[in-house]
């Protein structure tokens, strides 16, 4: 049977710390606000223990967010620490999130299941929920093949091209290079078709300078719609990211096999051949 996943310390800023540095950084008046992408608040490690103090008590049961923040982890009410680590819990896949607002419930996911309960396959498991953050899986995906370069190319990287915040683009990395410490990656693990398909993007609270794993892509581009409505039951959200940072989002079973996948790209390919066939227009924006 496999060992249970070995929490230990590490170098990566703790929680208190991250949000005493963030409070410094609020804006001055007149300022502009930096927005980050989104990114986990806190690393896998550390994520999977606060699921763990969720399943110890509830088991899988839906538990009310007030409950699970306040007195299994015992953040204090009202604190932006409960919204950012639900939002990263949810971004690890580690828990489903239902209803809206103050009436919103969280449940231990089938993925973290099987990582708590030591599963045959809980190591591939916790690799996948360390590429499940979109950030993560993007820079794996640049870097992982031939491993991790040094955090001032990750650094120049997220910056100039990402556009994160210089103030907690080390943060982000310490605990970015932790996750994929802790999940045991190499360069031979991929990020496998199911898990690329739904990189997280899920909006949290407003960001103060510091990007809390809230914010669009963009460079402080603020949202002008409403967010898109949850997935029903037994569906999830599948992200398409297009030109100019505009995004749409469809709705695809929870579960989807290897064929399934080939045939949603054969109606969107299908689909395309019709615009091409029938559209006059180039791709310019008019």
């Amino acid at each position: 049977m496999m060992e249970n996943p070995k929490f230990v310390e590490s170098d990566a800023e703790p929680e208190g710390d991250m949000l005493k540095r963030q409070a410094t950084m609020a804006r001055k008046p007149g300022q502009a606000r930096h927005r980050s992408p989104n990114y986990p608040f806190i690393g896998l490690e550390k994520a999977i223990e606060r699921t763990r103090q969720i399943y110890d008590q509830d088991r899988r049961h839906e538990v009310p967010m007030k409950v699970a923040c306040e007195q299994r982890w015992e953040y204090k009410p009202g604190g932006s620490q409960a919204d950012q680590t639900i939002a990263a819990l949810k971004a690890y896949g580690l828990i489903d999130v239902n209803g809206n607002g103050n009436s919103r419930t969280i449940r231990v996911s089938d993925r973290a299941y099987r990582i708590l309960l030591n599963a045959t396959d809980a190591s591939e498991r916790i690799k996948d929920a360390a590429l499940s953050p979109a950030i993560n899986g993007e820079l794996w995906q640049k870097y992982g093949t031939d491993g991790l370069p040094t955090n001032d190319l990750i650094r120049h990287y997220l910056i100039f091209e990402r556009h994160f915040n210089e103030d907690i683009v080390d943060s982000f990395i310490a605990n970015f290079r932790e996750t994929i410490s802790f999940a045991k990656l190499d360069s031979s693990d991929k990020i496998r078709a199911d898990v690329l398909s739904g990189l997280d993007n899920e909006p949290n609270p407003s960001d103060e300078g510091g990007g809390k794993m809230i914010q669009d892509a963009g460079q402080g581009q603020q949202r002008q719609n409403q967010p898109p409505p949850p997935p029903l039951v037994g569906q999830k959200d599948f992200p398409l990211y297009l030109s100019n940072n505009k995004r749409a989002i469809l709705y695809v079973p929870a579960t989807m096999t290897a064929k399934d996948y080939e045939l949603l790209k054969r109606q969107i390919d299908n689909h395309m051949a019709i615009i091409e066939a029938t559209s006059v227009a180039d791709d310019k924006p008019s």
